[in-house]
């Protein structure tokens, strides 16, 4: 986790932009088709589970975020797909 008042370096950012530039994930906003995205600060962590209980601090789903900066849609961009885990310090399988 992530302490308050987290923020990606610039090289962090260039980083995942750079990845996701690779990987196909240019296109404009798929709900209003506005071009602008922006990448958010921190990750999303999507809790692993049975569907009956969660269990704060257990197995998770880290990911970087896109967002549009119109209409406010949100992309999640799994980090260990993408082979940053070593950058970020995550540690487990993709």
């Amino acid at each position: 986790m992530q302490p308050s008042g987290f923020a990606f370096t610039a090289e962090q950012k260039q980083k995942i932009l750079e990845v996701l530039r690779q990987r196909g994930a240019i296109l404009p906003c798929s709900r209003c088709g506005n071009p602008s995205l922006s990448l958010s600060d921190g990750f999303f962590l999507n809790n692993v589970g049975d569907g009956k209980s969660m269990f704060l601090g257990g197995p998770a789903i880290p990911a970087v975020v896109v967002i549009c900066v119109r209409c406010g849609a949100i992309y999640e961009h799994a980090v260990g797909t993408l082979g940053l885990f070593d950058e970020f310090g995550f540690k487990g399988t993709a």
